[in-house]
Protein backbone atom coordinates (compact mmCIF):
# COMPACT_ATOMS: atom_id res chain seq x y z
CA UNK A 1 0.00 0.00 0.00
CA UNK A 2 1.15 3.48 -0.86
CA UNK A 3 2.40 5.48 2.10
CA UNK A 4 0.16 8.25 3.29
CA UNK A 5 1.38 11.82 3.30
CA UNK A 6 2.18 13.32 6.68
CA UNK A 7 -0.38 16.12 6.19
CA UNK A 8 -3.22 13.92 4.99
CA UNK A 9 -6.50 14.68 6.75
CA UNK A 10 -7.71 12.24 9.36
CA UNK A 11 -11.47 11.72 9.42
CA UNK A 12 -13.59 9.72 11.85
CA UNK A 13 -16.94 8.35 10.65
CA UNK A 14 -19.26 7.71 13.62
CA UNK A 15 -22.17 5.28 13.18
CA UNK A 16 -24.39 3.37 15.61
CA UNK A 17 -23.48 0.04 13.91
CA UNK A 18 -22.50 -1.02 10.39
CA UNK A 19 -25.20 -2.87 8.46
CA UNK A 20 -23.70 -5.66 6.35
CA UNK A 21 -24.64 -4.04 3.05
CA UNK A 22 -22.42 -1.05 3.93
CA UNK A 23 -19.26 -3.15 4.02
CA UNK A 24 -18.18 -2.19 0.45
CA UNK A 25 -18.20 1.57 1.10
CA UNK A 26 -16.37 1.24 4.43
CA UNK A 27 -13.86 -1.14 2.86
CA UNK A 28 -13.14 1.50 0.24
CA UNK A 29 -12.86 4.34 2.78
CA UNK A 30 -10.59 2.37 5.13
CA UNK A 31 -8.23 1.61 2.22
CA UNK A 32 -8.14 5.21 1.01
CA UNK A 33 -4.87 6.98 0.21
CA UNK A 34 -6.45 10.42 -0.26
CA UNK A 35 -7.98 10.78 3.20
CA UNK A 36 -7.18 8.75 6.32
CA UNK A 37 -10.62 7.44 7.30
CA UNK A 38 -11.42 5.75 10.61
CA UNK A 39 -14.65 4.26 11.88
CA UNK A 40 -16.33 4.40 15.29
CA UNK A 41 -19.33 2.16 15.98
CA UNK A 42 -20.72 -0.56 18.18
CA UNK A 43 -20.91 -4.02 16.63
CA UNK A 44 -24.32 -4.90 18.05
CA UNK A 45 -27.63 -3.77 16.56
CA UNK A 46 -30.79 -3.07 18.52
CA UNK A 47 -32.73 -5.08 15.91
CA UNK A 48 -32.16 -8.83 16.27
CA UNK A 49 -32.85 -9.64 12.62
CA UNK A 50 -30.37 -7.08 11.27
CA UNK A 51 -27.09 -8.43 9.87
CA UNK A 52 -24.26 -6.15 11.06
CA UNK A 53 -20.49 -6.22 10.89
CA UNK A 54 -18.31 -7.20 13.83
CA UNK A 55 -15.00 -5.56 14.66
CA UNK A 56 -13.13 -8.85 14.94
CA UNK A 57 -15.10 -11.59 13.22
CA UNK A 58 -15.82 -12.51 9.61
CA UNK A 59 -17.14 -11.03 7.33
CA UNK A 60 -15.40 -7.82 8.43
CA UNK A 61 -12.29 -7.21 6.35
CA UNK A 62 -8.88 -6.53 7.88
CA UNK A 63 -8.87 -2.96 6.60
CA UNK A 64 -12.09 -2.16 8.48
CA UNK A 65 -10.97 -3.98 11.65
CA UNK A 66 -7.71 -2.00 11.76
CA UNK A 67 -9.54 1.31 11.45
CA UNK A 68 -12.49 0.50 13.76
CA UNK A 69 -12.70 2.24 17.15
CA UNK A 70 -15.22 0.65 19.48
CA UNK A 71 -17.98 2.64 21.17
CA UNK A 72 -20.89 1.37 23.28
CA UNK A 73 -24.52 2.00 22.42
CA UNK A 74 -27.05 2.58 25.17
CA UNK A 75 -30.57 2.56 23.70
CA UNK A 76 -32.90 4.67 25.83
CA UNK A 77 -35.81 3.68 23.56
CA UNK A 78 -35.76 1.79 20.24
CA UNK A 79 -34.84 5.09 18.53
CA UNK A 80 -33.17 7.28 21.17
CA UNK A 81 -29.48 6.54 21.70
CA UNK A 82 -26.52 7.59 23.82
CA UNK A 83 -23.10 6.43 22.55
CA UNK A 84 -20.48 6.00 25.26
CA UNK A 85 -17.04 7.02 24.02
CA UNK A 86 -18.15 9.51 21.38
CA UNK A 87 -17.49 12.60 23.53
CA UNK A 88 -13.90 11.52 24.10
CA UNK A 89 -13.42 11.13 20.35
CA UNK A 90 -14.89 14.59 19.77
CA UNK A 91 -12.36 16.03 22.21
CA UNK A 92 -9.42 14.11 20.74
CA UNK A 93 -6.82 15.95 18.68
CA UNK A 94 -6.33 12.82 16.59
CA UNK A 95 -8.97 13.73 13.96
CA UNK A 96 -9.38 16.82 11.79
CA UNK A 97 -13.01 16.12 10.85
CA UNK A 98 -15.90 14.02 12.11
CA UNK A 99 -18.71 12.56 10.02
CA UNK A 100 -21.70 11.55 12.13
CA UNK A 101 -24.70 9.50 11.10
CA UNK A 102 -27.12 12.44 11.03
CA UNK A 103 -29.83 11.11 13.32
CA UNK A 104 -31.33 13.70 15.65
CA UNK A 105 -32.50 10.97 18.05
CA UNK A 106 -28.89 10.22 18.98
CA UNK A 107 -28.53 12.46 22.04
CA UNK A 108 -24.75 12.02 22.28
CA UNK A 109 -24.39 13.39 18.74
CA UNK A 110 -25.89 16.77 19.73
CA UNK A 111 -23.34 17.13 22.52
CA UNK A 112 -20.37 15.71 20.60
CA UNK A 113 -20.95 18.02 17.62
CA UNK A 114 -20.89 21.12 19.84
CA UNK A 115 -17.72 19.88 21.57
CA UNK A 116 -16.02 19.10 18.24
CA UNK A 117 -16.94 22.48 16.74
CA UNK A 118 -15.56 24.24 19.82
CA UNK A 119 -12.32 22.26 19.32
CA UNK A 120 -12.12 23.70 15.78
CA UNK A 121 -12.98 20.49 13.95
CA UNK A 122 -15.10 20.26 10.81
CA UNK A 123 -18.27 18.30 11.42
CA UNK A 124 -20.52 16.66 8.82
CA UNK A 125 -23.70 14.62 8.92
CA UNK A 126 -24.32 11.64 6.63
CA UNK A 127 -28.10 11.66 6.51
CA UNK A 128 -31.38 11.22 4.66
CA UNK A 129 -32.25 14.84 5.38
CA UNK A 130 -35.92 15.64 4.89
CA UNK A 131 -38.36 13.40 2.99
CA UNK A 132 -40.97 16.16 3.07
CA UNK A 133 -41.18 19.76 4.26
CA UNK A 134 -42.13 18.60 7.79
CA UNK A 135 -43.67 21.82 9.08
CA UNK A 136 -43.93 20.75 12.73
CA UNK A 137 -42.03 20.89 16.02
CA UNK A 138 -40.16 17.78 14.92
CA UNK A 139 -39.27 19.47 11.64
CA UNK A 140 -38.05 22.55 13.51
CA UNK A 141 -35.82 20.40 15.76
CA UNK A 142 -34.48 18.52 12.75
CA UNK A 143 -33.58 21.83 11.09
CA UNK A 144 -31.79 23.01 14.26
CA UNK A 145 -29.91 19.72 14.41
CA UNK A 146 -28.71 19.92 10.80
CA UNK A 147 -27.54 23.51 11.33
CA UNK A 148 -25.01 22.27 13.89
CA UNK A 149 -22.91 20.71 11.11
CA UNK A 150 -20.54 22.35 8.63
CA UNK A 151 -22.10 20.29 5.86
CA UNK A 152 -24.47 17.45 5.05
CA UNK A 153 -23.89 14.36 2.91
CA UNK A 154 -27.33 13.52 1.53
CA UNK A 155 -28.85 10.42 -0.04
CA UNK A 156 -30.87 12.32 -2.63
CA UNK A 157 -31.66 15.54 -4.47
CA UNK A 158 -35.16 15.94 -3.03
CA UNK A 159 -33.68 16.37 0.46
CA UNK A 160 -31.27 18.98 -0.91
CA UNK A 161 -34.11 20.97 -2.50
CA UNK A 162 -36.12 20.97 0.74
CA UNK A 163 -33.10 22.08 2.78
CA UNK A 164 -32.37 24.92 0.35
CA UNK A 165 -35.99 26.01 0.73
CA UNK A 166 -35.44 26.00 4.50
CA UNK A 167 -32.52 28.42 4.11
CA UNK A 168 -29.48 26.12 3.92
CA UNK A 169 -26.68 27.17 1.59
CA UNK A 170 -26.30 24.82 -1.41
CA UNK A 171 -22.53 24.88 -0.76
CA UNK A 172 -23.12 22.95 2.48
CA UNK A 173 -25.25 20.24 0.85
CA UNK A 174 -23.55 17.35 -0.93
CA UNK A 175 -25.60 14.59 -2.59
CA UNK A 176 -23.80 11.30 -2.08
CA UNK A 177 -26.62 8.85 -3.00
CA UNK A 178 -26.48 5.26 -1.71
CA UNK A 179 -24.86 2.03 -2.83
CA UNK A 180 -24.80 -1.72 -2.58
CA UNK A 181 -21.90 -3.89 -3.78
CA UNK A 182 -22.12 -2.66 -7.38
CA UNK A 183 -18.88 -4.21 -8.64
CA UNK A 184 -19.48 -7.64 -7.08
CA UNK A 185 -23.06 -7.60 -8.38
CA UNK A 186 -21.84 -6.66 -11.86
CA UNK A 187 -19.50 -9.66 -11.84
CA UNK A 188 -22.41 -11.91 -10.84
CA UNK A 189 -24.73 -10.75 -13.62
CA UNK A 190 -21.97 -10.96 -16.24
CA UNK A 191 -21.51 -14.67 -15.42
CA UNK A 192 -25.15 -15.52 -16.12
CA UNK A 193 -25.97 -16.81 -19.61
CA UNK A 194 -29.26 -17.02 -21.49
CA UNK A 195 -29.13 -20.78 -20.99
CA UNK A 196 -28.83 -20.25 -17.21
CA UNK A 197 -31.95 -18.08 -17.20
CA UNK A 198 -33.95 -20.55 -19.29
CA UNK A 199 -32.90 -23.37 -16.97
CA UNK A 200 -34.01 -21.38 -13.92
CA UNK A 201 -37.40 -20.68 -15.50
CA UNK A 202 -37.75 -24.39 -16.16
CA UNK A 203 -36.81 -25.23 -12.55
CA UNK A 204 -39.45 -22.79 -11.27
CA UNK A 205 -42.03 -24.16 -13.75
CA UNK A 206 -42.52 -20.77 -15.41
CA UNK A 207 -43.85 -20.99 -18.96
CA UNK A 208 -41.24 -19.91 -21.50
CA UNK A 209 -43.58 -17.31 -23.04
CA UNK A 210 -44.78 -15.76 -19.76
CA UNK A 211 -43.69 -12.23 -18.93
CA UNK A 212 -42.05 -12.26 -15.52
CA UNK A 213 -42.59 -9.82 -12.65
CA UNK A 214 -40.41 -9.89 -9.54
CA UNK A 215 -41.02 -8.37 -6.11
CA UNK A 216 -38.19 -8.47 -3.56
CA UNK A 217 -38.22 -7.52 0.11
CA UNK A 218 -39.91 -8.24 3.41
CA UNK A 219 -43.64 -8.88 3.01
CA UNK A 220 -44.77 -6.10 5.31
CA UNK A 221 -47.54 -3.52 5.26
CA UNK A 222 -45.63 -0.57 3.75
CA UNK A 223 -44.55 -2.66 0.70
CA UNK A 224 -48.24 -3.33 -0.22
CA UNK A 225 -47.29 -6.57 -1.99
CA UNK A 226 -50.91 -7.71 -1.74
CA UNK A 227 -51.73 -5.28 -4.57
CA UNK A 228 -49.60 -7.46 -6.85
CA UNK A 229 -52.18 -10.23 -6.50
CA UNK A 230 -54.80 -7.86 -7.92
CA UNK A 231 -52.39 -6.83 -10.66
CA UNK A 232 -51.67 -10.44 -11.71
CA UNK A 233 -55.40 -11.17 -11.78
CA UNK A 234 -56.02 -8.19 -14.07
CA UNK A 235 -53.00 -8.90 -16.29
CA UNK A 236 -54.10 -12.49 -16.90
CA UNK A 237 -57.84 -11.82 -17.19
CA UNK A 238 -57.71 -10.95 -20.90
CA UNK A 239 -55.39 -11.19 -23.87
CA UNK A 240 -53.01 -13.89 -25.03
CA UNK A 241 -49.94 -12.69 -23.09
CA UNK A 242 -49.66 -14.26 -19.63
CA UNK A 243 -47.70 -13.02 -16.63
CA UNK A 244 -46.05 -14.79 -13.72
CA UNK A 245 -44.93 -13.26 -10.41
CA UNK A 246 -41.98 -14.24 -8.20
CA UNK A 247 -42.09 -12.94 -4.63
CA UNK A 248 -38.60 -13.10 -3.10
CA UNK A 249 -38.94 -12.49 0.60
CA UNK A 250 -40.86 -13.48 3.67
CA UNK A 251 -42.75 -11.70 6.39
CA UNK A 252 -46.01 -11.37 8.31
CA UNK A 253 -48.04 -10.53 5.20
CA UNK A 254 -47.29 -13.75 3.32
CA UNK A 255 -50.27 -15.79 4.55
CA UNK A 256 -52.70 -13.02 3.60
CA UNK A 257 -51.13 -12.86 0.13
CA UNK A 258 -51.49 -16.61 -0.33
CA UNK A 259 -55.15 -16.49 0.71
CA UNK A 260 -55.85 -13.60 -1.65
CA UNK A 261 -54.13 -15.42 -4.53
CA UNK A 262 -56.33 -18.46 -3.89
CA UNK A 263 -59.46 -16.32 -3.74
CA UNK A 264 -58.65 -14.64 -7.07
CA UNK A 265 -57.62 -17.96 -8.65
CA UNK A 266 -54.10 -16.84 -9.58
CA UNK A 267 -52.09 -19.23 -7.41
CA UNK A 268 -50.70 -20.99 -10.51
CA UNK A 269 -49.15 -17.69 -11.67
CA UNK A 270 -47.35 -16.85 -8.40
CA UNK A 271 -44.16 -18.30 -6.92
CA UNK A 272 -43.49 -17.52 -3.26
CA UNK A 273 -39.74 -18.06 -3.42
CA UNK A 274 -39.08 -17.12 0.20
CA UNK A 275 -36.20 -15.12 1.69
CA UNK A 276 -32.96 -15.27 -0.28
CA UNK A 277 -29.54 -13.86 0.65
CA UNK A 278 -27.40 -15.64 -1.95
CA UNK A 279 -26.27 -12.94 -4.38
CA UNK A 280 -25.84 -15.22 -7.39
CA UNK A 281 -29.40 -16.49 -6.93
CA UNK A 282 -30.73 -12.93 -6.60
CA UNK A 283 -28.78 -11.89 -9.69
CA UNK A 284 -30.40 -14.73 -11.61
CA UNK A 285 -33.95 -14.05 -10.42
CA UNK A 286 -33.84 -10.28 -10.90
CA UNK A 287 -32.00 -10.23 -14.23
CA UNK A 288 -34.29 -12.84 -15.80
CA UNK A 289 -37.38 -10.82 -14.84
CA UNK A 290 -38.96 -8.29 -17.20
CA UNK A 291 -39.88 -5.80 -14.49
CA UNK A 292 -39.45 -5.35 -10.74
CA UNK A 293 -42.46 -3.98 -8.85
CA UNK A 294 -42.75 -2.55 -5.36
CA UNK A 295 -46.35 -1.36 -4.97
CA UNK A 296 -45.52 0.41 -1.69
CA UNK A 297 -42.56 2.42 -0.47
CA UNK A 298 -39.23 1.64 -2.11
CA UNK A 299 -35.64 1.87 -0.94
CA UNK A 300 -32.50 -0.12 -1.75
CA UNK A 301 -34.50 -2.83 -3.54
CA UNK A 302 -34.81 -0.34 -6.39
CA UNK A 303 -31.02 0.01 -6.60
CA UNK A 304 -30.69 -3.78 -6.50
CA UNK A 305 -33.05 -4.25 -9.46
CA UNK A 306 -31.50 -1.49 -11.56
CA UNK A 307 -28.01 -2.89 -10.94
CA UNK A 308 -29.19 -6.12 -12.54
CA UNK A 309 -30.70 -4.22 -15.46
CA UNK A 310 -34.34 -4.67 -14.52
CA UNK A 311 -36.71 -1.65 -14.64
CA UNK A 312 -38.68 -0.72 -11.53
CA UNK A 313 -42.34 0.22 -11.10
CA UNK A 314 -43.50 1.85 -7.86
CA UNK A 315 -46.02 4.49 -6.73
CA UNK A 316 -45.83 8.24 -7.31
CA UNK A 317 -46.10 9.57 -3.73
CA UNK A 318 -42.46 10.61 -3.41
CA UNK A 319 -42.80 11.91 0.15
CA UNK A 320 -43.09 8.38 1.60
CA UNK A 321 -40.34 6.67 -0.42
CA UNK A 322 -36.75 6.26 0.71
CA UNK A 323 -34.35 8.53 -1.26
CA UNK A 324 -33.41 5.69 -3.63
CA UNK A 325 -36.62 6.26 -5.60
CA UNK A 326 -34.67 9.00 -7.42
CA UNK A 327 -32.67 6.33 -9.27
CA UNK A 328 -35.85 5.47 -11.19
CA UNK A 329 -35.97 7.74 -14.23
CA UNK A 330 -39.55 7.74 -15.50
CA UNK A 331 -39.68 6.16 -18.95
CA UNK A 332 -35.98 5.31 -18.94
CA UNK A 333 -35.40 2.91 -16.06
CA UNK A 334 -38.90 2.48 -14.68
CA UNK A 335 -42.23 4.15 -14.02
CA UNK A 336 -44.33 5.60 -11.23
CA UNK A 337 -47.93 4.44 -11.15
CA UNK A 338 -50.71 6.52 -9.67
CA UNK A 339 -50.73 5.63 -5.96
CA UNK A 340 -53.70 3.43 -5.10
CA UNK A 341 -54.54 2.53 -8.72
CA UNK A 342 -53.94 -1.15 -9.53
CA UNK A 343 -55.05 -0.52 -13.11
CA UNK A 344 -52.38 2.16 -13.61
CA UNK A 345 -49.81 -0.22 -12.11
CA UNK A 346 -50.89 -2.83 -14.66
CA UNK A 347 -50.49 -0.31 -17.51
CA UNK A 348 -46.93 0.47 -16.38
CA UNK A 349 -46.05 -3.23 -15.99
CA UNK A 350 -47.28 -3.98 -19.51
CA UNK A 351 -45.24 -1.09 -20.91
CA UNK A 352 -41.96 -2.42 -19.49
CA UNK A 353 -42.73 -6.08 -20.14
CA UNK A 354 -42.97 -5.35 -23.86
CA UNK A 355 -39.73 -3.34 -24.13
CA UNK A 356 -36.54 -4.71 -25.70
CA UNK A 357 -34.67 -6.31 -22.80
CA UNK A 358 -31.16 -5.44 -24.04
CA UNK A 359 -31.93 -1.71 -24.37
CA UNK A 360 -33.63 -1.67 -20.98
CA UNK A 361 -30.65 -3.44 -19.36
CA UNK A 362 -28.24 -0.71 -20.47
CA UNK A 363 -30.54 2.17 -19.51
CA UNK A 364 -31.25 0.79 -16.05
CA UNK A 365 -27.59 0.26 -15.23
CA UNK A 366 -26.40 3.62 -16.50
CA UNK A 367 -27.53 5.65 -13.48
CA UNK A 368 -26.06 3.05 -11.09
CA UNK A 369 -22.76 3.12 -12.98
CA UNK A 370 -22.66 6.93 -12.78
CA UNK A 371 -23.94 7.68 -9.27
CA UNK A 372 -25.18 4.83 -7.08
CA UNK A 373 -21.86 3.14 -6.36
CA UNK A 374 -19.09 3.29 -3.76
CA UNK A 375 -16.55 5.02 -6.01
CA UNK A 376 -18.90 7.95 -6.58
CA UNK A 377 -19.66 8.18 -2.86
CA UNK A 378 -15.99 8.20 -1.95
CA UNK A 379 -15.22 10.84 -4.58
CA UNK A 380 -17.77 13.20 -3.02
CA UNK A 381 -16.51 12.56 0.51
CA UNK A 382 -12.87 13.04 -0.50
CA UNK A 383 -13.55 16.27 -2.39
CA UNK A 384 -15.48 17.89 0.47
CA UNK A 385 -12.98 16.80 3.13
CA UNK A 386 -9.88 17.83 1.16
CA UNK A 387 -11.31 21.18 0.04
CA UNK A 388 -12.98 21.85 3.41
Amino acid sequence: MKKKSMNIKKVLVIYHYIAHYRKPIFDLLCNSNNVDYYLAADDKANINSLNVLSRFCSPTSQSISKKWIGVSNFWITKDVLWQKGVLGLALSRRFDSLIFLGNMYFISTWVAVVVARLRGKKVYFWTHGFRNKERSIKGFLRTCFYRLANGLFLYGNQAKEILIEKGFSPDRLHVIYNSLDFYAQTREVERITLEDRLAKRHDLQINEDDKLIIATGRIVKDKKFDLLIDAIAELNSSGVQKYSLIVVGDGPGKIAMEKKACKLSVTDHIIFFGACYEERELAMLISMSDVSVVPGDIGLSGIHSLTYGTPVVTHDNFETHKPEFEAIRDGLSGSFYRAGSVHDMVVKIKYWAMKDRNDVFRDCRSIICNFYNTEFQKSVLDKVIIEG
